[in-house]
């Protein structure tokens, strides 16, 4: 498809980004932004002389997860607006954030209109009607980068028709866009193995869509196995955390608990490579897949009933039954244990959870649990390190040289 995008060498531009709306129109078109490749695309287009990127941030989380993204941005080419939000609970129990910049991002394209002939305003938002026809009351063209193809437009038609020139940006992929993840069906499962897509749980698709708002710079969806071809042993952690493999889309990836179990699988000859917290770290299993029995992080870190069964029934039990050649079925806590046992169709009353226990599934191979590798577990000496690492011992036993 031709683009027609409306410019003219000489003439001042300045690129204002409205943060939210933008990444939420972006990820409705399922793809990521480059936002390098967008500020030099506009400066090919004329004298770019300001790009600016408007967010809230939270103000009550020690450590702020889009923190790295202002960083870079900053670093890149881009002013940051910043303000503080406030995460808040609404009468129905779900994660509300307070916050936006639509006052500050209107009061500075209208001010910089002064000094500019061209705005490009990456947002649909239709409270900017007023703040575009002020700056065109001043002479200078604003053109909006949204999108009417997404299901609902996220471009408002109040603004689509007040604006000089509309940029589709899905036609704009190829010019700014990162190279796609690749998805299969969540409803696939002979490829449960993939990053998918999945909003089977009400509660865990809806707190996954805040994450995705809130911190853009995460994996935020379900994560993927990370595994080795043919693996013997298997590893079966309880759901992402928020801050680890939800940040990372790796398994046990950035917290506490992939610190040891990391280490552990090291020690006894499952990995190769170093870890480093990150996916790019070059680490590497050997005969070997971790996995989860929910696979989208939970609010509080805590799943319900219903999302654990809906997570067994659609992907733990067939992984399972695609792993004939596995020789041990690790468990990292109670809700792993009795979600596997009950998987296999095993009962639990003669599968009791307990750090160390041993039982034989239908397919002969051994189902072996350990306390959860938490930081709460270790602090309070419920686990220790040798403890873990005997269970680990125990694995490469079974699972032989």
């Amino acid at each position: 498809m031709v683009i027609i995008m409306v410019f003219y060498p000489e003439e001042r531009i300045a690129l204002f980004v409205d943060g939210a709306n933008f990444y939420s129109t972006v990820k409705s078109l399922d793809f990521d932004i480059d936002y390098k490749k967008m500020l030099e695309l506009f400066k090919q287009k004329g004298r770019l002389m300001n790009a600016r990127y408007y967010t809230a941030i939270i103000e009550t989380e020690e450590y702020s997860p889009i923190r790295p993204l202002v960083d870079w941005l900053n670093y890149n080419g881009y002013q940051v607006i910043t303000k503080p939000a406030k995460s808040y609970t609404d009468r129905d129990g779900r994660n509300r954030i307070k916050g936006n910049m639509d006052i500050e991002l209107a009061l500075d394209m209208v001010e910089m209109s002064h000094h500019v002939d061209h705005i490009i305003l990456c947002s649909g938002d239709g409270d900017f009607k007023a703040a575009v026809d002020a700056c065109q009351r001043k002479g200078t063209r604003v053109s909006v980068l949204s999108s009417m193809r997404t299901n609902p437009p996220m471009l408002a038609d109040e603004l689509r028709r007040q604006a000089n020139d509309v940029i589709e940006l899905s036609d704009m992929e190829k010019l700014i866009g990162r190279p796609r993840r690749e998805y299969a069906d969540y409803d696939d499962d002979e490829n449960i193995n993939a990053p998918y897509q999945c909003r089977k749980c009400p509660r865990l698709a809806g707190f996954l869509d805040e994450q995705r708002a809130l911190r853009p710079t995460y994996f935020n969806g379900p994560v993927p196995n990370f595994f080795s071809p043919d693996p013997k042993l298997l590893v079966i952690g309880l759901a992402p955390g928020l801050h680890g493999a939800n940040q990372t889309g790796r398994p046990f990836t950035g917290d506490w608990a992939g610190d040891l179990l990391y280490a552990a699988l090291a020690k006894y000859g499952f990995t190769t490579g170093h870890y480093n917290k990150h996916i790019e770290d070059g680490l590497a299993l050997q005969g070997a897949m971790v996995t989860n029995v929910v696979r989208c992080v939970p609010p509080q870190n805590k799943p319900i009933a219903s999302e654990i069964n809906t997570c067994r029934d659609a992907f733990h039990k067939p992984q399972l039954a695609t792993l004939p050649n596995a020789k041990v079925l690790l468990c990292l806590g109670k809700i792993s244990h009795d979600s596997t046992i009950r998987a296999l169709g095993l009962r639990l009353s003669e599968h009791k959870f307990g750090h160390g226990t041993e039982y034989t599934d239908p397919l002969g191979r051994t189902i072996l649990s350990s306390y959860h590798c938490s930081r709460y577990n270790t602090n309070t000496k419920r686990l220790t390190e040798d403890m873990f690492f005997k269970i680990f011992k125990r694995a490469r036993e079974v699972c032989g040289a």
